[in-house]
């Protein structure tokens, strides 16, 4: 998996908005800034934004969240356990 750019598939949730300065080299400067609507790899809430979007996908697999431990999910019928991996 790769963890760098990990975080660009989660959307960021619409109570959010989120503003950044344009990349440098781009052509209309100007001090105006740019809505971004996917997570970016430094933003301070971007990993549990990361990890809704990922527990949505594993639920939709039949993986569940273990009480108790929410960044636990557990397959009910295989068994098979996922723990938090990497996710902060």
């Amino acid at each position: 998996m790769d963890f760098d750019t990990a975080f660009l598939s989660a959307d960021i949730p619409d109570e959010a908005t989120v503003y950044v300065e344009q990349p440098t080299g781009l052509k209309e400067q100007g001090g105006k800034v740019c809505l971004i609507k996917k997570a970016l790899y430094g933003l301070k809430p971007a990993p549990l934004w990361w990890f809704r979007h990922i527990a949505r996908k594993m639920k939709a697999l039949g993986f569940e969240q273990v009480d108790g431990a929410p960044c636990l999910l557990r397959h009910e019928e295989t068994g098979v356990k996922l723990r938090k991996i990497l996710f902060s």
